[in-house]
C-alpha cells in the first residue's frame, strides 16, 4: 500500500509535511510501523527532509529507491533538533524490530536521521562526508559517535 492512500495520520505528522508526490511512491509500512511508533515512543519533534531525493529516487540500491517504478521507498529522512534528540530517536528505532537500517547524519543542517525497513539491520554515521558502518568497524563507530556528539 502507498502511503499517500494512509488514512488516520496522526496529530504530529501532516502529509503535507512530505515533499510534494513523495507519499505517492513510498511505503505505508514505513510509516505505520517506523515512523510514527517512532515520533509517539520517543516524543522527539521530527520533520521530513524538504528534499525529495532524502525519501524518493527512482534508481540506485537505496532503500529510497523505487527501481523505476517497480517497488515503493522503504526509506525517509527525518530532521531532529539536536544530537539529545537524534539519540532519544536512535535508541527507539534500535528497539523496533521492523526497523532496517538507522543512519546519523552529523553534517547536515540540523540532525538527520536515516531509517529504513529493510530485512537486515544496518546502522552507520555519516560524519563530514564519510560514511561509518557499527557492524564493519564497531570501535571506530562508537569513538566517531562520542566525537561527534562532543562537537
Amino acid at each position: 500500500m502507498k502511503a499517500s492512500e494512509l488514512k488516520g495520520w496522526p496529530v504530529t505528522f501532516h502529509p503535507s509535511e512530505w515533499p510534494k508526490g513523495t507519499l505517492e511512491h513510498m511505503d505505508a509500512d514505513l510509516f505505520t510501523k517506523i515512523v510514527w511508533p517512532a515520533r509517539t515512543i520517543s516524543r522527539v519533534p521530527m520533520w521530513p527532509s524538504a528534499f525529495a531525493s532524502a525519501h524518493v529516487r527512482e534508481t540506485g540500491t537505496s532503500q529510497h529507491s523505487t527501481n523505476n517504478g517497480t517497488r515503493l521507498s522503504t526509506a525517509t529522512d527525518m530532521h531532529v533538533k539536536n544530537h539529545t534528540n537524534m539519540m532519544k530517536l536512535y535508541h527507539v528505532l534500535e528497539a523496533n524490530e521492523c526497523v532496517g537500517g538507522i543512519g546519523l547524519y552529523f553534517d547536515t543542517n540540523t540532525p538527520m536521521v536515516h531509517m529504513d525497513s529493510r530485512s537486515e539491520r544496518i546502522v552507520w554515521l555519516r560524519v563530514n562526508g564519510q560514511y561509518i558502518y557499527k557492524h564493519i568497524d564497531p570501535v571506530k563507530f562508537y569513538k566517531e559517535l562520542g566525537k561527534a556528539l562532543e562537537a
